[in-house]
């Protein structure tokens, strides 16, 4: 037993010694790291920007980054992206950095899938302004989304997808409520006051119209007069000076994209509104200078520049003017600069061609750069497309309000920035509610229809010599009479004729080679004599505004004796060129300091 016992120890010392390899050493421990100081994680530089828009259902490729370490050597990377091409949204890309010593760093890079579109408007805010997306209301995020897509589907006539957006919107944010204005003025930009309400609202009309057969042809032509002697003031003082002015190359650049863009949606809805008269654009070059005047409203508080309309019509050849059923006349600016250090500039409304066609005005730089009251810098194209359909559909509609007066809905001129103006069963709060009421509530069911009595062109008039004097002699009325100049006889008194109204005024009519003339308590005006299917004077156009030929007789021929009574009188109603000069504002019961602007 005690042998057996010796036996078992040495047998098991020899197998130890074995294991070892041959040595007796004892074990050596695993060694531990090395201590360092170096806490300093690496150096992670994004390549490009840190938010990048990218155009949705394109293929997305990522800059990457650069990695560096302060110990020299670099650093173990990898980046992860959940980036959807195909979905909008705002999604991010991680780049993380390991260096020897353990110490990570990450940085993340956001990506903005979205339209083309707004990769380049949110290009420009981020590179020029210094402002992202998420630096926005999410308000005005939504309102001008929704404008954008929702015309864009207009563009491919997806009038159902157009529908579904504006739908949307107002149900996320409902008409009248004050979100609409939330963030108007932000950043010096510019998308409408309600932002891109008018536009909204001028879709829901186009989509609730179209699609429709065309039913006919209106034209809009746009001139263009390409230079302009320009009377304006140098300073505060205003001491003038007259300069020659060119029209600005961008308004022509890439086939006039920026009046393209501000006129697209307004033409659309002028479709919809005639329940299918297309509009056409039609640009007319006019390379003979004009000239344009300046003048100080001080106690209005506001300057005009207007150019010489009534010139530039009569230049456009005759087979361009009788297929023109609205006019647009942009010619260079006056304005020094963006207007600032200088009361409101109006450079724009809507008047009437002697023959009663509307006539839009505007200048060249009213599409390129935002005049200081509405903002900094150019339009970009997002703000040109929100904001200049609106502009358009408010001078237009003051020709409408004209063209039927029966329903009294501008009676002396804007009339519904005051909402105690507006009819009783009228919704709303601001002027494109008042708009869509007049539309929806009234115009819709006019006689004359509303493609009736805009689908007018720019006729030809008579001849003064070929029908002579004595067949103007007669009554007529500018209807309906809203006061005693309306009314209107032509009486012959020795040789001479004159053209009397009932106010008391007695103007001489001449010729002007074929044209009829008169130097009337408005300036110097021609009268256009249309004539009946018949060859019979039917109405003059007088100031741009209808003088119907009254086929009974009445009582104006009472007029010579008004006329011997009143010739002390002077004129009292007189409007400079039947230019509706065009404010706008936001609530109602405004005074002129609040109202004037956002137009012109």
């Amino acid at each position: 037993m005690g042998l057996q016992r010796i036996a078992s120890v040495i047998l098991t010392i020899l197998l130890v010694v074995g294991c070892g390899g041959g040595s007796s050493s004892p074990e050596t421990p695993t060694p531990e790291p090395t201590p360092t100081s170096d806490t300093t994680p690496p150096t992670i530089v994004i390549k490009g920007p840190p938010t990048v828009y990218h155009e949705v259902g394109t293929t997305y490729y990522d800059e990457g980054a650069e990695y560096s370490d302060n110990s020299g050597e670099t650093p173990s990377s990898s980046a992860q992206s959940n980036v959807n091409e195909n979905v909008m949204g705002t999604y991010s890309v991680i780049y993380t950095a390991t260096d020897a010593a353990g110490n990570q760093s990450s940085v993340t890079r956001n990506v903005v899938v979205t339209g083309l579109s707004f990769v380049e408007f949110f290009n420009f805010t981020r590179d020029t302004l210094g402002v992202n997306k998420r630096n926005f209301r999410d308000s005005y995020i939504k309102a001008i989304e929704a404008y954008i897509y929702a015309e864009e589907a207009l563009k491919i006539e997806d009038y159902s997808n157009a529908r579904t957006i504006v739908e949307n919107v107002f149900q996320e944010q409902p008409l009248y409520d004050n979100l609409w204005r939330n963030g108007v003025s932000d950043f010096g930009l510019h998308n409408g006051d309600p932002i891109a309400y008018y536009g909204l609202r001028m879709i829901d009309k186009i989509t609730q119209e179209l699609p429709l057969t065309e039913t006919g042809v209106l034209q809009l032509t746009a001139i263009i007069v390409e230079c302009s002697q320009v009377t304006r003031p140098i300073n505060t003082s205003y001491d003038l000076e007259t300069v020659n002015i060119s029209v600005d190359d961008r308004l022509l650049a890439d086939d006039y994209q920026a009046l393209r863009e501000a006129t697209y949606l307004f033409r659309e809805w002028v479709k919809a509104i005639t329940q299918g008269l297309s509009v056409n654009l039609e640009i007319h070059r006019q390379d003979e200078c004009t000239t344009t005047s300046f003048n100080r409203n001080e106690s209005a508080g506001y300057l005009t520049s207007y150019p010489n309309t009534s010139e530039i019509i009569s230049r456009v050849p005759d087979e361009i003017a009788q297929e023109t059923n609205i006019w647009l006349v942009i010619s260079p600016s006056g304005v020094q600069g963006d207007g600032t250090g200088y009361p409101y500039w109006i450079t724009g409304g809507m008047g009437l061609t002697p023959k009663g066609t509307p006539l839009i005005i505007g200048d060249d730089l009213w599409f390129i750069r935002k005049p200081v009251h509405l903002g900094d810098g150019e339009w970009t194209p997002v703000e040109r497309r929100v904001y200049h359909p609106q502009w358009f559909q408010h001078e237009f509609m003051h020709h409408i309000y004209r063209t039927w007066p029966e329903y009294q809905l501008e009676i002396t001129g804007h009339d519904w920035f005051d909402r105690s103006f507006w009819p009783s069963d009228f919704e709303g709060r601001w002027e494109p509610d008042f708009y869509w009421e007049s539309i929806e509530k009234r115009l819709m069911e006019a006689n004359p229809s509303l493609a009736e009595g805009i689908d007018i062109t720019d006729w030809v008039g008579a001849d003064i010599n070929e029908i002579g004097f004595d067949a103007l002699l007669g009554n007529y009325e500018r209807q309906p009479v809203g006061n005693p100049w309306h009314e209107v006889e032509i009486v012959k008194i020795g040789d001479s004729f004159y053209w009397t109204n009932a106010a008391g005024q007695q103007w001489l009519l001449y010729a002007d080679e074929d044209k009829l003339m008169t130097n009337s308590a408005y300036g110097i005006q021609e009268i256009i004599i249309r004539l009946s299917s018949a060859g019979e004077i039917d109405a003059l156009y007088f100031n741009g505004e209808p003088y119907v030929r009254l086929q009974a007789s009445s009582s104006l021929n009472l007029l010579a004796q008004v006329l011997q009574q009143n010739l002390q009188n002077h004129v009292t109603e007189q409007q400079e060129m039947k230019i509706f000069h065009c404010y706008h504002s936001d609530e109602h019961n405004w005074d002129l300091a609040e109202i004037i602007g956002h137009y012109h």
